[in-house]
């Protein structure tokens, strides 16, 4: 038997597959994270920062305690009363000794002969030059040898304690070539001598790429 077919419009108004699945959303954004400074970022902030603090690492424990460190002498805190007299008569017999007597001597001799010099130096031949050698006299005077040495030993006293590297990154001028400069400077680096730790390490680097 035949059947009866109720719906002549047939699939016109079946109901409709489910629909793909439609692409997913992208998840929501993290909150913003500050990006953290590179390594160049962060040496240009510090150097604006110790050209502002202008932080002193040529007076600190460390340095001084170098400083004080005599290599040849030992120090000795709280020696004993038997000590003591052995130490002064070492000393007793060293001034005794001729040859340190004569040393001593001759450096005394020495210092009047500069003194001599120094004032048979006093006036100039010249009255033009007169300004001309006050001048010079000034900039003497503030350039004076002892403390140029004391100077040099701090800053080397600075690099021993940082480990051959000033610190910081605001470098001074001085401290770059602390062992040797011009042309003495080049044979230093070519045989690779010690000096050549105490040459920052950032123009080491540099170097090396030369």
């Amino acid at each position: 038997m035949a059947s009866i077919n109720f719906n002549p419009f047939e699939g016109w108004f079946r109901k409709p597959p489910n629909p793909l699945p439609g692409p997913k959303k992208p998840d929501p954004k993290p909150e913003f994270e500050p990006k953290k400074p590179g390594h160049y970022t962060q040496l240009l902030e510090q150097f604006f920062w110790e050209c502002e603090n202008l932080p002193d690492y040529r007076h600190t424990p460390e340095v001084d305690k170098i400083l004080n460190d005599d290599p040849i002498w030992e120090k000795k805190e709280n020696p004993t009363e038997e000590k003591l007299k052995e130490n002064e008569k070492f000393w007793k017999e060293f001034r005794a000794s001729p040859v340190v007597q004569f040393l001593a001597r001759a450096e005394q001799i020495s210092d009047k002969i500069n003194d001599m010099e120094l004032k048979e130096n006093e006036k100039p031949r010249r009255s033009e030059d007169k300004k001309l050698i006050l001048g010079a006299a000034a900039t003497i005077h503030k350039l004076q040898k002892e403390e140029a040495v004391e100077s040099k030993r701090r800053d080397l006293a600075v690099l021993e304690a940082n480990d051959g590297v000033w610190p910081g990154v605001r470098t001074p001028s001085h401290a770059l070539f602390l062992w040797a400069s011009g042309s003495e400077l080049a044979t230093i680096l070519k045989q690779d001598h010690m000096p050549n730790k105490y040459i920052p390490k950032d123009l080491r680097l540099e170097l090396s790429r030369i």
